[in-house]
């Protein structure tokens, strides 16, 4: 048993699903929920706070890292996989888990997959290229 943080879709396949966990990182199924694969046992920071699949190439995945709920993890920004949720790479949004940021929520725009928005407790944050830049639109928690 455990909390899930955020729940993230497939655009096109109804039976692949994505969870983010507080502490125990991104979980993916391929069958419909029927069983689950864990996605980001390798990285540093295993909470998952916001998952954004891009529309127009899912196997392009984002996830905003931490817990911004409960605190059970830290965030160190925004990671991306551009195969399904196997590999992850840092984008320009990142930061270290001493800096004590907390990840609430990513979205991205509907129709524009590069145009996305972060909720933190260091303010909001703005990206238009898929996170190779960000500006910090909103500071404050």
């Amino acid at each position: 048993m455990g909390r899930v943080n955020v729940v993230g879709f497939h655009p096109t396949d109804g039976n692949t699903i994505y969870i983010g966990t507080p502490a125990g990182g991104l979980w993916k199924s391929t069958n419909g929920g029927s069983s689950w694969n864990p996605m980001t046992d390798a990285l540093a920071s295993i909470g998952v706070s916001g998952i954004a699949v891009d529309h127009s190439a899912p196997e392009t995945v984002y996830i905003l890292t931490g817990d911004g709920d409960g605190g059970d993890t830290r965030s160190i920004g925004v990671m991306k996989s551009i195969d399904g949720g196997a590999t992850w790479a840092s984008t320009g949004l990142s930061w270290n888990v001493t800096q004590n940021f907390r990840g609430y929520k990513l979205l991205m725009h509907p129709t524009d997959s590069n145009t996305m928005l972060v909720v933190t407790n260091g303010g909001i944050y703005k990206t238009t290229d898929g996170w190779n830049t960000s500006s910090n639109v909103r500071s404050g928690s």
